[in-house]
């Protein structure tokens, strides 16, 4: 089993929001699969499918960004058998990466996002797996919080992290490819 957790928030004020990112993907990630958003189940819109014999959830918490580790802890409440750090991925925006790059870990702090600082104390545990979605392209004199909620600019380079992101998931859930090797495939072009 795999839980795909995109982060975001819940509303069409935040749908094209660099913050929305995580959600994005996902949508992406439904469309390609020809799933859709259609269940409620622990907080969140989830949108399932079996691959190769294996549940696959992808997961939008609809409990706004600062508390969605509650969703994601009821989700590893609920399933016993996922094993949070090769089970769990979590997709979300980063404003310490340049636009339209990539970063894939195995583990690690929460940074200064405040979706991952929830995730990270609702499980109790820095242990599961991340793709980091760079946002970067503010103007230096712009405040973060504004620029994570403000629109994605036209013809944002961010974009291309997006498509990245998506095909990335994909290939993981499809089984194409294993976490380490997708980690040091997708880290070593940035």
């Amino acid at each position: 089993m795999k839980l795909v957790v995109g982060l975001g928030n819940i509303g069409k004020n935040y749908e094209h929001t660099y913050h929305n990112v995580g959600f994005m993907v996902l949508d992406k990630v439904a469309d390609a699969l020809n799933i859709k958003f259609k269940k409620q189940e622990c907080h969140s819109s989830c949108a399932e499918i079996n691959l190769n014999g294996e549940k696959i959830i992808l997961v939008k918490p609809s409990t706004y960004m600062n508390e969605s580790g509650k969703a994601v802890l009821e989700f590893v409440n609920k399933y016993k058998q996922l094993d949070v750090s090769k089970d769990v991925i979590v997709v979300y925006d980063d404003i310490d990466l340049p636009a339209g790059s990539i970063r894939i870990k195995e583990k690690g702090g929460p940074g200064t996002h405040n979706g991952m600082k929830s995730i990270y104390y609702n499980l109790n545990t820095p242990n599961f797996r991340r793709i980091r979605v760079g946002i970067n392209e503010k103007a230096p004199e712009m405040d973060i919080a504004d620029f994570v909620l403000s629109n994605l600019k036209s013809g944002s380079m961010v974009n291309e992290g997006i498509d990245i992101a998506s095909d990335s998931v994909l290939s993981l859930v499809e089984g194409e490819m294993n976490y380490d090797n997708l980690m040091n495939a997708v880290n070593s072009q940035f």
